[in-house]
């Protein structure tokens, strides 16, 4: 880091002073004209640092405090974080995920998730699974507002259809249980452009509608059109719906499995906005899919287990939420 940093579109620079004073300039003309300018909270003048990524956010660092300020609208997002360590200089990972600090006692990593909040990190077109998806039909839809996303998400596709939004759509409707038109809209994306998502919104209709076998035959196409990093969360996906097919020894044989690997690899293979796109498929309970009665054998024992190796991911994520696989 250092006491400079842009904007992700280049077209402003921060400076930031040994007295913990920060300057925007307009770097799109020839004088720089200063366009916001404001204070860090500092206990100990010395040298301060900048980071970016070019996102919604800049990190200043004074030489005991770091804080985090909107890009756009120079505010300050969330508190001030303070260290007996004296701050030399901080830095930020690529995908948002971790911030490292350099201080005189060494290195420290931290999990953005622990600090920021939560609309700061998500970005739906760099963040989402599978996703593209704007924050205007985003937020309704994480707020479990179904019917506004789904009214928003019309708008969209009236105005500039494309199979982003048909895909989305299908998926949504399948959290309102409207199998058919979920199947339209999946089929509609298809027809523009194969995708993931459009397969795996088709594959969770077929499954409401109770056509097992073409649900899994269906699921599988995901995986011809999908990127190499999204192989692991469609893996996750097929062990959730095998678990709702009764394979649950399978199913939780897989799970675990992915788990184990995501641990070792370090790198967060599940990250915590995955979790988004895992929360639709699992919540479709039993009261909701008449193929998967109490008397199919899904038991009460299956369900903890499951909801055990899932929840640690979970319970450490953006969301405050605990998923189940049955209730």
């Amino acid at each position: 880091s250092s006491p400079l940093a842009w904007s992700g579109d280049s077209k402003r620079l921060f400076v930031v002073t040994s007295d913990g004073v920060v300057t925007c300039l307009d770097a799109t003309t020839s004088s720089p004209a200063k366009l916001a300018e404001w204070s860090l909270p500092i206990k100990n003048f010395g040298v301060c640092s900048l980071a970016t990524n070019g996102k919604k956010y800049i990190t200043c660092s004074t030489p005991n405090t770091l804080s985090f300020w909107h890009s756009a609208s120079y505010t300050q997002i969330g508190s001030t974080l303070e260290f007996q360590d004296h701050v030399r200089s901080v830095a930020l990972s690529s995908n948002d995920s971790h911030l490292a600090c350099s201080k005189s006692g060494g290195i420290t990593v931290y999990a953005l998730r622990d600090i920021l909040p939560r609309e700061i990190l998500l970005d739906p077109t760099s963040h989402l699974p599978l996703m593209k998806v704007s924050e205007a039909a985003l937020k309704p839809w994480i707020d479990n507002n179904l019917d506004s996303a789904d009214a928003i998400l019309s708008r969209e596709i009236d105005t500039e259809p494309s199979h982003h939004g048909n895909a989305n759509r299908a998926l949504l409707r399948t959290q309102l249980k409207q199998w058919g038109w979920a199947i339209d809209d999946a089929k509609k994306s298809l027809a523009i452009q194969a995708s993931p998502l459009a397969h795996i919104a088709h594959a969770v209709a077929l499954l409401g509608q109770g056509e097992k076998s073409r649900a899994l035959q269906t699921l599988d196409l995901a995986f011809l059109d999908c990127d190499a990093n999204e192989t692991t969360f469609l893996l996750l996906i097929k062990s959730v719906l095998l678990f709702i097919f009764g394979e649950r020894e399978d199913a939780i044989t897989r799970i675990k499995n992915l788990i184990a690997v995501g641990n070792d690899s370090d790198k967060y293979n599940y990250h915590h906005v995955r979790i988004f796109l895992i929360r639709f498929l699992l919540a479709r309970v039993t009261v909701e899919f008449p193929v998967l009665s109490r008397s199919s054998g899904v038991c009460t024992e299956s369900n903890e287990m499951i909801g055990a190796q899932i929840n640690p991911w979970i319970s450490h994520s953006l969301f405050p939420f605990r998923v189940k696989a049955f209730i």
